[in-house]
């Protein structure tokens, strides 16, 4: 069951957003075909000013009702909805809300369209009608020099894009992008897509080829050749907030580019292919499954087992008969250099000490409480993100592999190379039960 949770998770952008859509129904186009009915705002940003927290949306074209605006201490979604504090509902047109929470604390919000009878339609998509990140208000010294919101104010100008002047050239086998960032040094994400980048919703059909930290306004890529691809650049924070604005020319790429190649040379049919959706896009998991949840959200079934055929089945065997059968063993434990540096002080000395003592003994116990604990408090990103990859690898140690995953998982943004080993090991494990 967790596997096909796993699965379940890897469903391409696309098809999650045309999955939800589904759920709440459809009405029929022009031609008479059925087109997919989507009751949901987009574009909803949630920024600390003054006054409150200002939450601003799109209205959804295919819904004429109000709005109505959650609260959440946690990540929303559709199974746990009654969690979320209701705060008010908006008319049509407003799209926007600004709440007062009245205290320190860092909340998520959502905003879903009304039914006729006013019924909330239960759909939400993370980035799109739900927060990513969670928001909290100013401090009494930022509230003296920020500017208070209005409860409706005409739409600000958009924000300058992370990255501009985005151009792309073909060297060798590589595809070259130049760009000039905001400022030196900013996390930054690399689309790229088959077809043009106009709006934020066409990010879902390309994709995500890298989260990068800025090295000069250079970021280079090896594609497919033979196919025309399109390249956007965006900031790693303006994709969490929700606030995505596509500009050809500026942080996506005017034109299509393609790698020169053969049938012969590639292995690839030439010529330009029709642009697909994106098959297996970057697992990214906003919050961890409950215990007894069940595999699939209820609007999704698995598909039917099917038989192979006996000649595919002669082929698969031949293919896996000259394959090793020794079972892999776990890796060798893994300490990062930011650890053998032994710094003197802060949450990167406490880090250290975790590591070098329980840890590096082999007390896998006492190591996942420490770590556990340590991650109870606000990190910084990096320490943040070690401190998952050392609690995966005791996780895996004490052969809670299920927790490994997801504490993996958490740290494979940032430690690719590292974590792949062992999260090979930890789903052969759980595959084997």
């Amino acid at each position: 069951m967790f596997l096909a949770a796993i699965a379940a998770a890897s469903l391409s952008g696309s098809a999650f957003l045309h999955c939800q859509q589904a759920a709440a129904g459809k009405v029929p186009d022009r031609s008479g075909a059925e087109a997919v009915f989507a009751p949901f705002p987009s574009h909803l940003i949630a920024e600390a000013t003054a006054g409150g927290i200002d939450v601003s949306w799109k209205d959804s074209p295919d819904t004429a009702g109000a709005y109505a605006v959650y609260r959440s201490k946690a990540a929303p979604s559709a199974a746990d909805l009654d969690s979320a504090l209701r705060l008010a509902t908006v008319p049509r047109g407003v799209q926007q809300y600004l709440d007062k929470p009245g205290d320190s604390g860092r909340y998520f919000y959502l905003v879903l369209a009304l039914a006729p009878d006013g019924t909330p339609y239960k759909v939400v998509i993370p980035a799109r009608n739900a927060t990513l990140a969670p928001v909290a208000a100013l401090t009494p010294a930022a509230q003296a020099t920020a500017p208070a919101a209005a409860a409706v104010q005409p739409a600000a100008a958009p924000k300058p894009a992370a990255v501009d002047a985005l151009t792309a050239a073909v060297k060798g086998d590589a595809v070259i992008l130049t760009y000039t960032p905001a400022s030196p040094g900013m996390s930054l994400v690399a689309y790229r897509g088959t077809a043009p980048m106009m709006e934020s919703t066409d990010l879902l059909d390309a994709t995500l080829i890298a989260t990068f930290t800025d090295k000069g306004g250079i970021f280079t890529d090896y594609p497919v050749p033979g196919i025309e691809y399109w390249y956007a650049i965006l900031g790693e924070t303006d994709l969490k907030s929700g606030r995505i604005v596509l500009r050809s020319g500026h942080n996506v790429t005017a034109q299509s580019i393609s790698i020169a190649g053969s049938a012969t040379e590639t292995g690839f049919v030439a010529g330009s292919p029709k642009p697909r959706m994106t098959p297996l896009p970057a697992l990214v998991l906003t919050r961890a499954p409950e215990e007894g949840a069940a595999a699939l959200p209820p609007q999704l079934s698995p598909p039917p087992q099917a038989l192979l055929d006996p000649e595919t089945e002669k082929a698969i065997a031949f293919l896996l008969a000259d394959q090793p059968r020794s079972e892999p063993k776990i890796p060798s434990l893994d300490i990062l250099p930011e650890e053998r540096m032994s710094p003197s002080g802060g949450e990167e000395y406490t880090l250290s000490q975790i590591v070098s003592g329980k840890f590096t003994a082999g007390d896998w116990k006492a190591s996942v409480d420490e770590l556990r604990s340590y991650l109870s408090l606000n990190r910084g990103p990096d320490v943040t993100a070690r401190a998952h990859f050392y609690l995966g690898e005791a996780l895996t140690h004490a052969g809670a592999y299920r927790d490994a995953f997801f504490e993996l998982l958490t740290a494979r943004q940032d430690y690719m190379v590292e974590t792949k080993p062992w999260i090979d090991f930890v789903l052969y494990r759980l595959r084997k039960g």
